[in-house]
C-alpha cells in the first residue's frame, strides 16, 4: 500500500495556490511531503523526459527502416 500510495504522489501534480489539492489528497501524501520525497520526484521526472529524447529518435529510425 505504501508502495502503491508513492507512485500515485509521483503522477500527482504539485500543489499550488492555483490548483488547490482536495484535503482528502494532502493527508494521504502527508508522509511524502518532505524534501527527500520532492527530490526524487524530481529525479523521475527528469529521467522520464529524458529517457523520452533518447527514445524518440531510436524508435523513429526503427519506424523509417520498417
Amino acid at each position: 500500500m505504501l508502495f502503491g500510495n508513492f507512485l500515485l504522489f509521483l503522477f500527482t501534480p504539485e500543489d499550488s495556490g492555483a490548483t488547490a489539492m482536495s484535503r482528502g489528497n494532502r493527508l494521504r501524501y502527508q508522509r511524502f511531503d518532505n524534501r527527500l520525497c520532492g527530490a526524487v520526484k524530481i529525479c523521475f521526472w527528469t529521467g522520464v523526459a529524458v529517457l523520452f529524447w533518447i527514445s524518440l529518435p531510436l524508435f523513429l529510425r526503427i519506424v523509417t527502416f520498417i
